[in-house]
């Protein structure tokens, strides 16, 4: 999400249990112990510490696959839609203080690194944006996906993006010049 940054030495005091988890995970995931602490140390400071006070909390891959197929599928349009129209608008001032285009894309970049929502691809293409949201959780995520961004972008922009899903992703395209914040053109009615 963010761009780098001129580079500081800190010098810390680490328990030796803790050093030692850092170094096997570091090995395990075959990165140098200061690209997995830069790694951990970025992840916490644009999203972590404020999902902490947000109130979010983290479930299983199995446990939310399990809660996505025990509720009906339009309870499940509905809930998501609910969120969609919630959690984005107040994330985004929380964080970053103004409901922007691209405080909404770093969002949906944060959803997808940090809250672990799918991987996320960008392509730019003759003035629009799409984002396609790769998952392995199969089809009532991405019903969920589609809700929950569709009602983000109407609350946010009141405009509802195109969208195209498989069990396995869900492709949305938007187009930055017909995108303004909703109290924008609520002003200009």
């Amino acid at each position: 999400m963010s761009k780098l940054k001129r580079s500081t030495t800190l010098t810390l005091r680490l328990d030796q249990g803790i050093l030692d988890i850092v170094r096997e995970e570091a090995e395990r995931q075959g990165i140098s112990i200061n690209v997995l602490v830069n790694k951990e140390l970025r992840k916490y400071s644009e999203w972590g510490r404020f999902a902490e006070r947000y109130g979010m909390t983290e479930i299983s891959k199995n446990g939310l696959r399990r809660l996505l197929f025990a509720i009906p599928e339009e309870k499940l349009r509905e809930l998501a839609a609910q969120a969609g129209k919630e959690a984005p608008r107040d994330l985004i001032l929380f964080i970053w203080g103004e409901v922007t285009l691209e405080n909404a894309i770093k969002l949906l970049h944060a959803y997808a690194e940090y809250h672990r929502m799918g991987d996320l691809e960008r392509h730019d293409e003759d003035g629009k944006i799409r984002f396609v949201l790769h998952h392995d959780m199969g089809p009532r995520r991405s019903t969920y996906l589609e809700a929950f961004f569709g009602a983000m972008f109407e609350d946010l922009f009141n405009y509802r993006p195109k969208f195209n899903s498989t069990s396995r992703s869900v492709s949305f395209t938007i187009v930055p010049a017909a995108i303004r914040p909703a109290q924008e053109q609520v002003s200009r009615a």
